[in-house]
């Protein structure tokens, strides 16, 4: 049941989003460079391979221990393994188009 506290919500994400932006602005020096860029990129890759290992074996585990394709854990596994897969083809997608982006072959 909604208990009214989205409008207390939605305006302090707004107030809270136009400070953030006005600080932004403010700030002239430089913030990031290609190390940084080189190390987030090398977490978003850990993370992704991380997560997806996880999630794939939690969903072997999952399927294995189902009694029939109907129980909630059966399509608990299956929603699993689809999410893993979806998320892996958004992850190669996102490096083909960088990639062709900043002129890679």
């Amino acid at each position: 049941m909604p208990s009214g506290n989205l409008l207390v919500v939605v305006p302090v994400f707004a107030v809270t989003f136009a400070v953030l932006l006005f600080l932004r602005r403010r700030v002239t020096e430089v913030i990031a460079d290609e190390r940084t860029y080189t190390v987030a990129g090398k977490a978003a890759r850990a993370t992704i391979q991380i997560a997806s290992l996880g999630m794939v074996l939690a969903g072997i585990v999952l399927l294995a221990m189902r009694k029939s394709p109907s129980t909630p854990l059966g399509q608990t596994a299956t929603t699993l393994l689809y999410v893993t897969c979806g998320l892996l083809l958004l992850n190669s997608l996102a490096f083909f188009y960088y990639n062709r982006k900043t002129g890679g072959a």
